[in-house]
């Protein structure tokens, strides 16, 4: 068996250049059409900014799952195009151990 933690970081390389949670939150709330509890940098935070702004990933994604958004398909989705080199092994990786 082979177990591999994979973090957030995962995100940071290019092409997909997430910038951890934050950037991934952003970019899920801008596919949603929910551009106005995203953070404009430079400008001061709107009350739907500063709703959004603290919030950890595992409330964020279980309040939008809870919502009826299917966030692992969007996840599938805003990733694969632009995965990088690291989830491409891990993928690879994966389909060789199952």
């Amino acid at each position: 068996m082979v177990f591999i933690f994979a973090g957030a970081g995962l995100s940071r390389s290019s092409p997909t250049a997430l910038p951890v949670f934050d950037g991934l939150r952003d970019v899920l709330l801008r596919g949603l059409d929910l551009e106005q509890y995203v953070p404009v940098w430079g400008t001061d935070l709107t009350s739907e900014q500063r709703r959004i702004k603290g919030i950890q990933p595992e409330p964020f994604f279980a309040a939008l799952e809870s919502a009826g958004v299917d966030t692992q398909a969007w996840l599938v989705e805003a990733l694969s195009p632009r995965a990088n080199l690291t989830f491409r092994l891990i993928k690879s990786l994966s389909i060789y151990v199952l």
